[in-house]
Formats: C-alpha cells, structure tokens, sequence
C-alpha cells in the first residue's frame, strides 16, 4: 500500500547495530542510510520525518540526494544530530549533549 507516513523516524539508524552506528566511518553510514530510504520507499512510504540523525548532517545529505534524484527515497523532512541533556540517555559515537535553550540551538 503506497502513501504511507511516519512521523518519527530514525532513517540513519534503521539498517545497522546500534550499537555499532557510533564508530561506522560517514562513507559507510551514508551508503546504510541511502538503503534504509530505498527500504521505506519500497514498503509504501511517501513521505517520512527525521527524529534525529545518528551523525552530523547526514539527514541532510540524504534528503538532497532523494531530492536531486541521486538515490531513491520518500519525501523527507530532515533533522539535525541525536542530542539529549548531560548524564541522558548515551547512545555511543551518536549522541551529542547539550545543556540549556542556546546550547541546544547551535
């Protein structure tokens, strides 16, 4: 069934050991993450919403590689990197922290 959506999706973690996302070099995890968008693509998903990216940008990179056409995917509202307060929950290699409003805006 097409014209599916999800609103919360980790796409840059749905192909790997989470365990192991951390220390995957971006090469590699781009190449994951380019797979997980075809995966949803063809499970009828039109449209998706980043929850948060297991590395810096690489949300990005692969929205505009769905969007010039470079590699299959849905539709694709993109966000920034995994981040939580100091001593939240650790997601090693992923996770990034920050403390207070401004902080977490940069």
């Amino acid at each position: 069934m097409s014209g599916l959506g999800d609103a919360h999706t980790h796409v840059t973690w749905d192909e790997g050991d989470l365990g192991k996302l951390g220390e995957l070099g971006l090469e590699e995890h781009t190449l994951l993450t380019a797979r997980s968008a075809k995966t949803y693509l063809d499970s009828g998903y039109t449209i998706y919403f980043g929850a948060a990216s297991a590395k810096e940008r690489l949300d990005c990179v692969i929205r505009g590689a769905i969007n010039n056409g470079d590699t299959p995917g849905p539709r694709y509202l993109a966000n920034g990197k995994e981040m939580t307060v100091p001593d939240g929950e650790l997601v090693p290699g992923i996770t990034a922290f920050a403390k207070g409003r401004l902080r977490c805006m940069r």
